[in-house]
């Protein structure tokens, strides 16, 4: 019985608060972009050219590295782990 508790891995959190910050800055730019994205006429130009390339700088750049960026934290935490 007592392996078994030994063998038990500690818990440690996947992201970081820098992920989770620039997850939160990808969501209000899409947000931002929708909205702008939705005023005034055709002709506005918040609307033609603005909205959109914020919406993709939300979706294409933002959200990804959010994902993707790993902090010296946890880059040092699985280095322990492994035996590294």
């Amino acid at each position: 019985m007592e392996q078994v508790r030994s063998t038990v891995k500690e818990h440690t959190m996947l992201f970081s608060k820098k992920n989770y910050q620039l997850f939160l800055l990808g969501i209000g730019l899409m947000v931002v972009g929708y909205v702008l994205l939705g005023q005034g006429p055709e002709t506005n130009p918040l609307s033609l050219n603005v909205a959109p390339v914020m919406l993709v700088l939300a979706y294409c750049v933002v959200v990804p590295l959010a994902l993707i960026v790993k902090s010296p934290e946890s880059k040092d935490a699985t280095r322990k782990k492994s035996g590294v």
